[in-house]
């Protein structure tokens, strides 16, 4: 296996400003320490602890090198430079301003009535993806939130087709926090990031499930039967958990450290106290993942990690006054489908519904519709996980978690809840904007109990950079 390209590094490593402000020998000293860690995580993700994330973004790193050093992420597996977000180019591009043209009007019209009374408002900014930007057609959940309710102050620079990367290098959201100061920050991003043909980097039909070591073969085997075990008891306890309880979360992605009385108790579940179906389709999408989807996990949990830092930066009192909320998207389904009505059929054919995720997998050969299903549920679970545990670290974030509304909306066949591939119908949108709504108006309670927490504990509250553990706010549209 190939290791990932370290020319993005070097050049971020080189072309930083920071030399001139500091003293030469630390600047190069410290930029040691940065490529060492990118190219750990980047290589070896499964063993790239949450204490070294933290290490990392103790540094600075460029917006723009951050940006190029994503846009590379893949180049040297596959050929494919990701990172080509359309949101404002083509057709996308002119539907994505067109709605948000629509949205600003309502915008300002709220505005003025806010002024009356401010109170009785809500100021809520959103930065994301099209599952806050679907420009045609469908009602996201933005556009939810706008028609329902009414005392919403909602200010949406989102796009369709818009990558994490992108966002954090454009800093439009930067900007409107400093100028609108919002009481709520919506954020939906990383589902564009994994869609499409970078997403053949991120499976094998028989990856290995472990970093590379010396071992020899019947020793690494016996290490991954282990690890493997591992990983069934910590999917059922995370299917099992509750959805503010304290996380048990995994150290790094190649170790889960449950409790053996927690272990127990998992083994005496019965099967109707889970979803065993979505348990076994995990399990065995799990099987496919490879080394550089968790490395892009990791990538994706740092921009994050850089977005709470860099508003921070800005203004420390007002971070720390801010809700900021996010998401995971819903498992979704492969497919080529182009089904009726006339609109579904006609959007799906323009936008040629199945390149997003059924042909990467095809093109890698996994042909199997279940296991294809398999792979998507793994990646969504992950993905959801990873932000859960990313809330766990900062006492201002909440996380959305829609998985399972499809099949609780459509129990007999889920696959009717979905538009095309990476879209869920306006009805499931709209009742994942109820959970939204709900956790918008709850902001004051959710930062006033979260800063007693801290109180409690008699520690300094550290904003951002925190690296104690909270329990997780996570508002289930579903619950177990």
């Amino acid at each position: 296996m190939k290791s990932f390209s370290l020319i993005p590094l070097i050049f971020l490593i080189m072309n930083s400003a920071e030399i001139n402000a500091q003293d030469p020998a630390e600047y190069y000293e410290n930029q040691e320490i940065i490529e060492k860690l990118c190219d750990e995580m980047l290589n070896q993700p499964l063993g790239f602890s949450n204490s070294k994330l933290n290490h990392l973004l103790e540094y600075e790193i460029p917006k723009s090198r951050l940006k190029q050093y994503t846009n590379e992420l893949f180049n040297a597996q596959t050929g494919i430079v990701s990172n080509r977000a359309d949101t404002h180019t083509g057709a996308m591009g002119w539907l994505n301003k067109h709605d948000l043209k629509v949205r600003k009007r309502i915008y300002d019209k709220r505005v003025k009535k806010m002024g009356k009374c401010p109170e009785n408002w809500i100021k809520v900014l959103a930065e994301g993806d099209s599952w806050f930007e679907y420009p045609i057609y469908l009602r996201d959940i933005i556009s939810h939130l706008i028609r329902k309710e009414k005392h919403f102050v909602i200010k949406s620079v989102a796009a369709g087709g818009e990558w994490m990367a992108n966002m954090l290098y454009e800093r439009e959201y930067l900007y409107y926090l400093t100028a609108m100061r919002p009481d709520v920050f919506l954020v939906s991003g990383g589902g564009n990031d994994i869609m499409g043909e970078q997403m053949g980097a991120l499976v094998d039909l028989k990856p290995r499930l472990l970093p590379f070591t010396n071992e020899s073969d019947e020793m690494y085997a016996k290490n991954e039967a282990i690890y493997f075990q591992e990983y069934t008891y910590w999917v059922r306890h995370r299917m099992t958990a509750k959805a503010n309880e304290p996380h048990f979360a995994h150290e790094d992605f190649s170790q889960f450290p449950l409790p053996h009385d927690l272990k127990a108790q998992i083994d005496t579940l019965k099967e109707n106290e889970y979803d065993k179906v979505l348990y076994e389709k995990i399990i065995r999408g799990r099987k496919f993942l490879n080394t550089n989807f968790f490395a892009f996990m990791r990538m994706l949990q740092f921009q994050y990690m850089f977005m709470h830092k860099t508003i921070e930066a800005e203004d420390p009192a007002f971070y720390n006054s801010l809700l900021i909320i996010t998401q995971g998207y819903d498992y979704p389904y492969p497919s080529y489908s182009r089904k009726f009505p006339f609109m579904r059929w006609l959007l799906n054919t323009v936008m040629r519904n199945g390149r997003w995720l059924k042909a990467p997998l095809q093109i890698k050969g996994i042909l199997d519709p279940a296991d294809q299903e398999a792979v998507m549920a793994a990646m969504i679970f992950e993905y959801n996980e990873m932000m859960i545990d990313l809330s766990s670290r900062y006492l201002n974030m909440c996380h959305i978690d829609s998985r399972g509304v499809a099949q609780h909306l459509f129990p007999n066949d889920p696959k009717k809840a979905w538009f095309d591939e990476p879209h869920v119908k306006s009805v499931v949108f709209r009742k994942i904007a109820a959970q939204y709504a709900e956790c918008i108006k709850a902001h004051k309670t959710i930062l006033n109990e979260r800063g007693e927490a801290e109180k409690a504990k008699k520690q300094p509250q550290t904003g951002g950079q925190s690296q104690q553990a909270y329990s997780p706010k996570v508002f289930k549209v579903v619950n177990n």
